[in-house]
């Protein structure tokens, strides 16, 4: 090769280089693009598995408690935005209000009973499913709703208020009563976890608008499937006095660790605090003291 092919292929070969150059900020733009569509698109498919699972007919057969629907409320509330997760609250409380069944279903004016179960055991599982995912939101989801729906008056404001007393009946009636309580408190990870539970609960009732906030429904066919429930500040104080004795009675001798006494201080300030503290007997009263 002469020297001014050579030099001509060195003057292509350097072109096409730069050119390559150029383009590379767009290329890198453009598989950014794509990348992010991809996990969006794995996103959506998340959450809609997550719902697909919590409504899935196996899970909602047997609603007490409704453990078929954990799974996938938890996986719901674990992954979805605050906006995700307040439009979703949103859609089933109206579902649960405003859905009815075709007229023509009606006998003699009145709808049959079997309409009544079915069409109510259906808004019976959104209702319980607003709860779940109530119960299973995480603090720092819970500080995202009030501030940005109540404190700011966002998009889902009343929502909000309905969506704070769910959780407070979620923790309470189903993750409480209904599961963790039902059985000895014998190990850490279990008072750890009614503890945490007691103290979400408290965490509500420190909201200033705690007094005001309910969760109502009116939408049920049979007037008495409806609920009306307003917050209660107190209803922890029964829960802080069973997860006190709790360290006397249930915890496992081998579990009697410095942690676990670090653990059961915590749960006598926050009797102190509630106002549920025996001073004369050094514990947690299941009543508030006078």
């Amino acid at each position: 090769m002469t020297l001014l092919r050579l030099s001509l292929a060195t003057a292509a070969v350097a072109l096409l280089c730069n050119c390559d150059m150029f383009d590379m900020p767009k290329k890198m733009d453009g598989l950014s693009t794509q990348m992010q569509s991809t996990n969006n698109a794995i996103h959506l498919q998340v959450l809609q598995g997550a719902l697909n699972d919590m409504f899935d007919s196996k899970h909602t057969q047997y609603l007490s408690p409704p453990y078929g629907m954990m799974t996938g409320g938890k996986t719901f509330a674990d992954n979805a935005s605050e906006n995700e997760l307040m439009a979703e609250i949103d859609l089933l409380l109206k579902q649960i209000d405003g859905e009815q069944p075709d007229a023509s279903l009606m006998v003699g004016g009145k709808w049959p009973d079997d309409v009544v179960a079915s069409v109510d055991h259906d808004k019976t599982v959104k209702l319980f499913a607003v709860m779940i995912i109530g119960a299973f939101a995480s603090q720092d989801m819970v500080n995202q709703v009030v501030n940005t729906e109540i404190l700011s008056g966002g998009l889902y404001s009343d929502t909000a208020s309905s969506f704070l007393e769910a959780r407070s009946l979620g923790i309470h009636d189903i993750m409480l009563e209904g599961q963790l309580l039902t059985k000895p408190l014998d190990d850490p990870e279990k008072l750890t976890q009614a503890v945490d539970y007691a103290q979400d609960l408290d965490d509500i009732a420190a909201l200033p608008f705690s007094s005001k906030l309910e969760l109502k429904t009116s939408g049920m066919l049979s007037p008495s499937d409806n609920v009306d429930d307003t917050f209660d500040a107190t209803q922890s104080v029964a829960i802080w006095a069973q997860i006190d004795s709790a360290f006397d009675t249930d915890l496992k001798a081998q579990f009697r660790i410095p942690a676990m006494k670090e653990l059961r201080v915590r749960v006598q300030q926050a009797c102190r605090v509630k106002g549920n503290w025996d001073s004369k007997k050094q514990q947690c009263s299941p009543t508030l003291m006078k």
